[in-house]
C-alpha cells in the first residue's frame, strides 16, 4: 500500500481528501463507495497507470493475469446508477441528459411525460431525478415520486421556472441555470 501512495502521489492531485473536491472527484468517490481499499487501487491504478507510465500489476506486487481478473470483478462491482430525466420538451431532455452524462452516471433514461416516471423508477431503480417542471405541477410529480421516508424514496431536483425551494423538493434550480449548477445539484442530491 505504501507504493501505491507513493505512485498516487507522484501522479498528480490527491483523491479522497475531503473539502474542495472538484465535482468529478466527488462523482468518483460516490461510484467507488462499498469499495474496499484494495479495490478502489484497482480501478485508481488502472485508470491513470498507463498515462503516467505506471505498471499496477508491479505496484500492487501482482502478476498481471491476477490483476486483470480482478479489476474486472472490481469494475462490474463499481455503482452505476441510473438517473432519469423528465421533460415535455426533447430539446431539454438531451441538454439535461448531456450534462449528467459527465458526471459518471453511465445510464439516463428520459421520460417526456411524470406519469411514464413511475414504470421507469421501477424497472430502474434511479439514484435521481431531474425533472423540468414546464407543463407539470410540482404536485402531479410528487404523486409519482415517493418522497421521504417512504422506503422507495428516490432524491430529486426540480428544475422550475417558479423559484424557491419546497420541503418536499428541497433541491430546485430556477431558471436559467449553468451546467454546473445541474451537476452540483445532482451530487448533492445523490449524497456525493
Amino acid at each position: 500500500m505504501t507504493a501505491i501512495h507513493e505512485q498516487l502521489a507522484s501522479a498528480g492531485p490527491q483523491w479522497f481528501t475531503g473539502e474542495g473536491l472538484s465535482e468529478s472527484q466527488r462523482a468518483l468517490n460516490w461510484r467507488l463507495r462499498g469499495l474496499s481499499v484494495l479495490e478502489r487501487a484497482f480501478v485508481l491504478l488502472g485508470s491513470i497507470g498507463p498515462s503516467h507510465g505506471l505498471d499496477p500489476p508491479r505496484v500492487l506486487g501482482i502478476s498481471n493475469e491476477r490483476y486483470l481478473v480482478q479489476r474486472r470483478a472490481t469494475l462490474r462491482r463499481l455503482r452505476r446508477e441510473t438517473a432519469i430525466v423528465v421533460s415535455r420538451q426533447a430539446i431539454v431532455a438531451m441538454d439535461l441528459r448531456s450534462i449528467v452524462t459527465r458526471l459518471g452516471i453511465l445510464r439516463v433514461e428520459t421520460a417526456g411525460n411524470v406519469r411514464d416516471l413511475p414504470l421507469l423508477m421501477e424497472r430502474h431503480r434511479p439514484a435521481v431525478v431531474i425533472a423540468d417542471t414546464d407543463g407539470f405541477s410540482e404536485a402531479t410529480l410528487a404523486e409519482c415520486l415517493p418522497g421521504p421516508p417512504h422506503a422507495d424514496h428516490v432524491p430529486a431536483v426540480l428544475i422550475s421556472t417558479a423559484g424557491p425551494r419546497t420541503n418536499r423538493f428541497p433541491i430546485t434550480l430556477g431558471k436559467p441555470f449553468s451546467s454546473s449548477a445541474l451537476r452540483s445539484a445532482v451530487l448533492a442530491a445523490i449524497g456525493a
